[in-house]
């Protein structure tokens, strides 16, 4: 087996190779999606996590024309890219393009999004389960069992950000461990997590 599918198959990532997906959360989709204010929340922690840990995240944007741009909630001033679309994929040429600049091996999901398209080009793909959302509750469980068996790593937000951050002695960890706190009741309360919660 080689070194990548068997960093593949165990869902190691790692800060140098892996990039962070901020997909078409936007102004629009507010009223329509399950539990969006639990999905915003997530992106947030998730791109102060960036910040702190030097991960790069790409933003894209669906027809940002009829759907509003990317809730204003969400700090994308650092995002090695926001782009706009009209497919119902993140792979546009322009990501892929900045993928292949960045050597990107992992790609971390959240938002509203597919992942075939990055599993067929074998990235390793970890979508956070409260950090993606639907209009329907129900159709939320059936992707991610798609995605999973398709190969993607379903994975919380904590998870990833323990991961990257790797050793309680890294100089960065009192900045993660603080931000994992700021976040810990909405955590508690996320209905992407716990189904039967009331989204707020």
């Amino acid at each position: 087996m080689s070194t990548r599918l068997a960093a593949r198959s165990l869902g190691r990532l790692h800060r140098s190779s892996t990039v962070f997906f901020v997909c078409d959360i936007q102004e629009k989709f507010r009223s329509g999606i399950h539990a969006f204010p639990c999905m915003v929340s997530v992106a947030q922690k998730m791109i102060k996590a960036a910040h702190i840990l030097d991960v790069p995240y790409i933003v894209t944007e669906q027809y940002s024309k009829g759907l509003g741009f990317t809730v204003p909630e969400l700090d994308t001033s650092k995002a090695v890219g926001v782009y706009d679309k009209t497919k119902f994929s993140m792979i546009i040429p322009e990501v892929t393009a900045k993928l292949q600049e960045l050597k990107s091996k992992s790609v971390v999901i959240f938002g509203i999004e597919t992942v075939l398209d990055l599993l067929e080009q074998e990235y390793d793909v970890h979508v956070l389960a409260d950090g993606v959302s639907s209009m329907s509750v129900p159709e939320i469980q059936v992707a991610l069992n798609r995605m999973a068996q398709a190969g993607a790593i379903i994975t919380s937000s904590e998870s990833v950000i323990f991961q990257l951050a790797q050793d309680s002695n890294d100089p960065k960890f009192k900045q993660i461990s603080a931000l994992v706190k700021e976040y810990q009741q909405s955590a508690r309360e996320n209905a992407l997590m716990f189904k039967e919660k009331v989204a707020l």
